[in-house]
């Protein structure tokens, strides 16, 4: 042989050794880290490869050679495209597989009084089996946990299937109900099916036979946080009842309402994070949570305030203290007094950034995450404090449009500039919402007028602002213009003799002036449009009648090629809010400021099943 054959074969032993450590090294990789690196399919397949394989000559049936009895899953382990016989299946929660039952009674003799037993320890089997000449009864149900036979004469060859489930799908708050609160019912291995019965040879003889499968369940899931989107914005008009000239307090309160959605696992823990924000500077006196539970704690330096609650399960894995898969959460913030007399407003608004996540119990094997992690849900939660309506003068701010699905809220769609997101168009026009303002005049409402504009007299111009996930606020200025207006209510409030005169409050021109005769031709489906676009207006009315109110619709435009300029796609995901302000005078009395705030939203669909 050659020097450079030897040389030659002694590189291929080199280049064959690497191969085979390089094979080894990501099989240890992926073996060790399925839980990061692999789908759900890949961790049940691994879990399957641990079963024991359904071979030729299980089906034996002690006692006797002329029955046998089988009970299988089938999986193509080897992908190879013919499955194998297992026993045992790894699904989801929610998921199912086929179960396979096959009893024989071959050449000689009969089987009499059979029956299956299906010991489901963590399963319900679902099956429609019609009574026929084998079958005794119907066996049609959900949780089927026996079936009997008439007399099995020799030749027969019965396969029955069924559907393995982790409980009842009629609903998705029971689809772990054969799970139930054990934490080990997430897998186990002495799930039984057993054949019993009476064997009977041609002489007569009677043999009794018991045949006993062992079967492993394997059950896995996932958790999913969401923060209640109707808790995101609340209003309350109890002010004056958390003032406490006394002790020199101001007690604010906002819920915190969580939810876990998958509904696949028992929760072993939710944690809750909230930040409070200061007030007008000041920061809290103390935070507390009054309705809820949970062990919680306070940083002042970060004026971070957590709630965690655990669950718990005893020695048999059984949970005796559980975590509810929709929590409302009350917490409670002590500010001191100078900080609301500082704002020299009737109304109070916070906004506080909020996280949660939930963890639950899953499969301890290692091919899964256990417990298992969700994600976090992140949001801003905008709690406003106001005055009652009653007998005194009050206003009042609505932005977007009230919608009841998935639950009741005020929203402004993002459809528009997703489109141009997404390049589905290249232009897109016409993009609006609504800003309500209404003014109540209360008892001693009979005055020379009205003003209606969104600040102060002396402030610097307020403007319509973006609140993003984490609370900060970005200026709509060169995003938002009025476009259009309309009123309810006017003739209550100002008489037949009464007007409305609209200003552009930058350069105090009168831009329209509104009579009786005029206000009631325009509504939500014919507004009137300004000629130019208007940044910002002021509304000023003739002498006012008491306890009597009037709506005025304020139609604003987005500028969606601007949205686009100034925002990445994932900055403009975290536009959360669009805020606007009103401030009311009555008769040149200043009444009060207030703020609003609609979800900014993607569209999105809820299918109803009955």
């Amino acid at each position: 042989m050659s020097k450079f054959s030897k040389k030659r074969i002694k590189i291929l032993i080199i280049l064959f050794a690497i191969i085979a450590l390089i094979t080894t090294i990501v099989f240890v990789i992926l073996k060790n880290n399925t839980k990061t690196h692999l789908s759900s399919y890949d961790n049940e397949l691994l879990r399957t490869m641990s079963y024991e394989q359904f071979v030729d000559g299980d089906e034996a049936v002690d006692n006797t050679d002329n029955v046998k009895f089988s009970s299988f899953f089938l999986r193509d382990l080897d992908g190879d495209g013919y499955a194998e016989k297992i026993k045992g299946t790894c699904k989801e929660v929610g998921n199912q597989d086929t179960l396979y039952m096959e009893i024989i009674v071959q050449t000689a003799g009969y089987l009499k009084d059979a029956k299956i037993d299906i010991n489901g320890q963590n399963f319900y089997l679902e099956t429609a089996l019609p009574k026929d000449n084998e079958l005794k009864e119907n066996y049609i149900g959900n949780n089927v946990r026996k079936i009997e036979f008439e007399q099995l004469n020799n030749g027969t060859q019965k396969l029955l299937t069924g559907i393995v489930k982790s409980g009842d799908y009629s609903s998705s708050s029971s689809k772990y109900s054969a799970i139930g609160n054990n934490i080990n019912n997430y897998s186990r291995n002495d799930n039984s099916i057993v054949l019993t019965g009476t064997y009977v040879a041609e002489n007569g003889t009677e043999t009794p036979i018991t045949k006993e499968i062992n079967l492993a369940t394997d059950w896995y899931g996932k958790t999913e946080a969401k923060i209640v989107s109707s808790s995101t914005t609340q209003n309350r008009y109890d002010l004056p009842d958390r003032i406490d000239e006394e002790n020199g307090t101001l007690t604010l309160s906002f819920n915190i309402d969580t939810e876990e959605m998958k509904k696949e696992l028992n929760l072993s823990s939710n944690y809750i994070e909230a930040t409070i924000p200061q007030l007008n500077g000041y920061n809290p006196i103390s935070v507390s949570l009054k309705e809820g539970t949970g062990e919680t704690s306070y940083d002042e330096t970060t004026r971070k305030f957590t709630i965690t609650k655990n669950a718990e399960t005893d020695a048999n894995g059984i949970i005796t203290t559980s975590v509810s898969r929709i929590l409302y959460n009350k917490i409670e913030v002590v500010y001191p007094l100078e900080a609301y007399n500082t704002l020299g407003n009737d109304s109070v608004s916070i906004k506080i950034p909020v996280s949660t996540y939930y963890e639950g119990y899953n499969n301890p094997n290692t091919e899964f995450q256990n417990p298992y992690k969700s994600n976090i849900a992140s949001t801003t939660i905008v709690a406003n404090y106001s005055r009652p309506k009653g007998n005194v003068a009050n206003l009042y701010i609505e932005v977007g449009k009230y919608v009841s699905n998935p639950t009741w809220h005020y929203m402004v769609s993002k459809r528009k500039p997703l489109r141009l997101y997404n390049e589905i168009s290249s232009e897109e026009k016409d993009d609006l919402y609504t800003v309500r303002w209404e003014a109540f005049t209360g008892t001693n409402g009979e005055a020379n007028g009205l003003v209606l504009k969104e600040n102060k007299d002396g402030e610097t111009q307020k403007k319509d602002t973006f609140i993003k996930a984490d609370s900060t606020e970005d200026s709509m200025e060169d995003i938002t213009t009025n476009v259009g207006i309309y009123f309810t209510n006017a003739d209550s409030i100002l008489g037949t003799d009464g007007e409305i005169k609209v200003y552009n409050e930058d350069t105090g021109d009168l831009v329209h002036t509104f009579n009786s005769r005029e206000w009631n031709r325009y509504n939500s489906s014919n507004p009137y449009k300004y000629e130019n676009s208007i940044k910002h207006i002021k509304i000023e009315t003739t002498a006012t009648n008491a306890n009597s109110s009037i709506n005025v619709y304020n139609i604003k435009e987005l500028d969606d090629n601007q949205i686009i300029e100034t925002y990445t796609r994932d900055e403009f995901d975290g536009l959360q809010y669009i805020k606007s302000n009103l401030t009311m005078y009555l008769d040149g009395q200043y009444i009060g400021s207030k703020s609003h705030q609609a979800h900014y939203e993607a569209p999105y669909s809820i299918a109803n099943i009955l």
